[in-house]
């Protein structure tokens, strides 16, 4: 059985986002199960509504789950009265709604619980705080088929706890909460796989999610009304995780990037995985290169090993590495692959960097050619969707 399971979805923008990409989602990666997250779905990125849930749902989502922002908004009872939308177990059982959902997914039971710990449900309305701990609350469950647990909770302790607790008894241990995407995706020694934050779905450029200026503004203790200040306005990314599942454990768990894709595997003949790439640009001057290259990318270099060495991470593994090296300079070729080749090249020229023409090959790829004082070229170019 393979399970998606698509983190905290933050605002409007994010569910029409995710809805045009789930189909090809479930078709690429033969996904048995969708599993969403979508407690920050609303205008105000901090409770659900009925409209983005039936989205959710039409689009190829199987099962809506959401923490303490499911108990917020102005369609509380009609969201958590949905036959597909869960939240917390551990709450009163005067609550609306249910923290349990069983369902068949590839021929099989399966059955989906959402527990939290007390220090997210302090976040909820008064009528659902935490009623019983999390474990307690999963021990007072009837025994029953494969079970994924959307942990939604605060605290580390809480999520990594829970999961070596019902190491073997549950298939996986999915936190959320946070909107932070944690980078080990742990196997436990039984099988239930443990990834303390699933992490966002939502706009890039302000916390978690949220409107930048409307959470400073907070902090810095100019707004006095505890209204969420909705999301944020930058690039949707996606924070997702696939796991296959068999006899009720987790036989692996990728994460997928915003691109729906699984990460490459890792390199090298012997197949020790490689953690960083280093794009070497010998200069003659290492100062004059530094002003050029921090120009051209916006900031200073964010490593300086020495007075010869300077860097700057360029992508979640991959660096550009000033050396002083005068008897090799100007003999680089570097080329970057971007997602938007036009927005790099108008922030670019707006620093005062001058760029060429840009041209198309005929697979059409886009590209420009930058050359620095020493004569190293550096090539931009975007490659076409699809």
């Amino acid at each position: 059985m393979h399970v998606l399971f698509v983190g905290d979805v933050v605002g409007p923008r994010a569910v029409h986002w995710l809805a045009g990409r789930l189909p090809a989602l479930r078709a690429e990666h033969a996904v048995d199960l969708a599993v969403v997250n979508a407690e920050n779905c609303g205008a105000d990125a901090a409770s659900m509504t009925v409209e983005a849930v039936e989205l959710l749902l039409a689009a190829g989502a199987d099962v809506i789950t959401g923490g303490n922002h499911a108990f917020d908004g102005a369609e509380v009872e009609a969201v958590l009265t949905h036959e597909r939308v869960l939240r917390p177990l551990n709450v009163g059982e005067e609550v609306p709604g249910r923290g349990m959902l069983a369902l068949e997914a590839a021929g099989e039971a399966v059955r989906v619980v959402v527990l939290a710990d007390r220090d997210a449900l302090d976040f909820a309305p008064p009528f659902a705080r935490m009623t019983l701990d999390a474990y307690s609350a999963w021990r007072a469950l009837a025994p029953g088929p494969t079970t994924i647990i959307d942990m939604h909770a605060q605290s580390v302790a809480a999520k990594q706890g829970l999961a070596y607790a019902l190491d073997g008894q549950v298939a996986a241990v999915l936190g959320t909460h946070t909107h932070e995407p944690t980078l080990p995706l742990h196997l436990l020694a039984r099988g239930t796989a443990l990834v303390t934050d699933v992490g966002m779905t939502g706009p890039s450029g302000g916390p978690q999610g949220m409107d930048a200026q409307g959470v400073v503004a907070r902090v810095r203790g100019l707004l006095a009304s505890e209204l969420p200040p909705g999301p944020a306005n930058g690039e949707i990314v996606l924070s997702a995780v696939l796991l296959e599942i068999l006899d009720g454990v987790t036989r692996s768990v990728i994460r997928l990037g915003s691109d729906g894709r699984a990460p490459l595997p890792p390199a090298g003949v012997t197949g020790v995985a490689v953690t960083d790439v280093f794009a070497s640009i010998p200069v003659g001057d290492r100062d004059a290169a530094v002003s050029w290259y921090g120009t051209l990318l916006g900031r200073p270099p964010d490593l300086v090993p020495n007075e010869d060495e300077a860097a700057w991470r360029i992508s979640a593994s991959g660096w550009i590495y000033l050396i002083a090296d005068p008897g090799r300079a100007g003999s680089s070729l570097q080329t970057l692959l971007v997602e938007d080749l036009d927005a790099l090249l108008a922030g670019v020229a707006a620093r005062g960097v001058a760029i060429g023409p840009v041209d198309v090959m005929s697979n059409g790829v886009r590209h420009t050619t930058l050359t620095d004082a020493d004569g190293n070229r550096l090539k931009l170019g975007q490659v076409p969707e699809g």
